[in-house]
């Protein structure tokens, strides 16, 4: 049984559970699985299902968690002591979270009475040219028939006509779980690759020309990214955008004002809506376009 998805990812650790109001333990051991994939695992599940295929060992593959006998890696505070004692929930957390990110993550550890929980560092970021091969792939982009018969599924209706652009956000909101899932590091996908989906859409009989999402975790970080941080990782020392934006980042709206601007212009399209959050800090350090995409999202692509 193979766990994965943004809930198994986010669980993936001893963490606190909202519903039930305690420290749970790692989601592999309540729901009695024997693998965790946890982030995108773009590569990692392809890796996984030819391990398993071809007979071979699954243990060092990256973005992958599983019980084990013997420990491995670097440890983080044990379940017991996270559960009784909450400044060594706040050590475990801060531990897991530094080893969130695929060029600087090392392997981890957490003890459950006799055995132990091993985090593998997570798998690799997927490249432009990768994530466009992902994309291309034939979707139904449609509810699964068993779920189908059951009625309408409402929930569809913000996502089928909804493009995601790209992955990951380094705004590190302390409401949001992003970073433990997609990572502090943008990609994204082609401008080609965008419209061709854009194309898909407009060719589905259901579609009435409106876009109802052009975007992803944070909308603006589209087409721009610290290139320290693609080569060295992230910084332990200091954040992207907290207290102002770094001026390694160096934001520019242009790629995505064009990307926009060649949806609208598609023959079919109607109106394209930016549904996804905006961050207005990047749009005040960004002097040369930043007024330029604010203007034109308020007069164009806000639904309300």
């Amino acid at each position: 049984i193979v766990l994965g998805g943004i809930e198994a990812s986010l669980r993936r650790v001893a963490h606190y559970d909202f519903w039930s109001n305690k420290i749970r333990r790692s989601i592999l051991l309540d729901a009695k699985a024997d693998y965790l994939l946890f982030g995108m695992a773009h590569a990692a599940i392809v890796k996984f299902a030819d391990a398993l295929d071809n007979g071979h060992a699954t243990d060092e593959i990256r973005g992958l968690a599983f019980m084990s006998s013997q420990k491995k890696g670097d440890a983080l505070p044990d379940f017991k002591s996270v559960q009784e004692d909450k400044s060594e929930f706040i050590k475990c957390f801060k531990i897991f979270y530094q080893n969130t990110d695929p060029i600087t993550a090392r392997t981890l550890h957490q003890k459950y009475d006799n055995r132990y929980l091993i985090l593998n560092p997570p798998e690799r970021f997927s490249s432009t040219k990768e994530l466009d091969q992902i994309h291309g792939l034939d979707f139904e982009r449609d509810v699964h028939p068993f779920y189908k018969r059951l009625g309408r599924v409402k929930a569809l209706e913000t996502i089928r006509f909804s493009i995601p652009v790209h992955y990951g956000c380094y705004g590190e909101c302390h409401f949001c779980a992003i970073t433990v899932h997609q990572g502090r590091t943008v990609r994204f996908r082609s401008e080609a690759s965008i419209i061709n989906e854009a194309k898909k859409i407009i060719s589905l009989p259901d579609f009435k020309g409106y876009i109802t999402d052009l975007g992803g975790p944070t909308a603006n970080m589209y087409g721009f990214e610290c290139t320290k941080k693609q080569e060295k990782g992230i910084c332990d020392d200091k954040r992207c955008l907290f207290p102002s934006a770094c001026k390694s980042l160096k934001p520019d709206h242009s790629a995505y004002i064009r990307l926009v601007k060649s949806i609208e212009s598609l023959p079919g399209v109607k109106k394209v809506f930016i549904s996804s959050g905006i961050r207005y800090d990047l749009i005040s350090a960004d002097k040369k376009h930043g007024s330029t995409f604010l203007e034109k999202t308020v007069s164009d692509n806000v639904s309300g």
